[in-house]
């Protein structure tokens, strides 16, 4: 979406929200998750996470932290899902590409993710 979600959900709260007033992108987006050992039976945690600091958060990469503690400068995994690294483009290849660079920059003991993230996907119109 073009409009910010926080402003239409308000909108839409107070009833002022008019028809066609939602804009969309027409960008791709993807999201690998990047989840720990022993995921979801019995996830190992407390691992220290390398590599955030070499990636930076922009309008077409955004960090999403679910298992996740920081104990003083330290990034931890603390959950099954540790992290969802989102990247849009303008293609469907595209953004998939940016998604697994950023995922590549990123580490920690026992970390898994699914290499096919968006390849059975129809190519976006």
């Amino acid at each position: 979406m073009k409009d910010d979600l926080l402003d239409l959900a308000v909108a839409c709260a107070e009833q002022k929200l008019e028809a066609g007033e939602i804009k969309l992108e027409s960008n791709c987006c993807v999201c690998v998750t990047l989840a720990c050992a022993g995921y979801p039976e019995k996830p190992v945690t407390g691992k220290p996470i390398a590599g955030l600091e070499s990636i930076r958060e922009s309008r077409d990469l955004m960090i999403f932290h679910a298992g996740t503690v920081k104990k003083g400068e330290h990034w931890l995994s603390a959950g099954g899902r540790v992290l969802g690294i989102a990247c849009v483009g303008p293609d469907l290849s595209t953004a998939c590409e940016k998604a697994y660079t950023a995922v590549s920059k990123i580490s920690f003991d026992g970390m898994q993710y699914r290499r096919d993230i968006a390849a059975k996907a129809p190519a976006a119109k």
